[in-house]
């Protein structure tokens, strides 16, 4: 059984900061939650964070909406 992993995103944070998250497919699904309106997230941190493909897949897809102005995945 898939467990989900929710990351909330603050009203106030203009970061999504997924350093060191090990997400594997088999065990957990990524959901990301927005509260906040698209222009305000300016940074993404996945600094040796691990993903699926799936998951990946899914943040990707959360990820086209926005336009970072600072990304950093460093062992990625």
């Amino acid at each position: 059984m898939l467990k989900t992993r929710n990351v909330q995103l603050s009203e106030d944070s203009n970061e999504l900061n997924l350093t060191g998250l090990q997400i594997d497919d088999e065990e957990e699904e990524l959901e990301i939650t927005d509260a906040r309106e698209l222009s305000t997230l300016k940074k993404l941190f996945l600094n040796d964070t691990t993903l699926g493909h799936k998951n990946s897949q899914k943040l990707l897809t959360f990820l086209e909406k926005y336009n970072f102005e600072i990304i950093s995945a460093n062992n990625c």
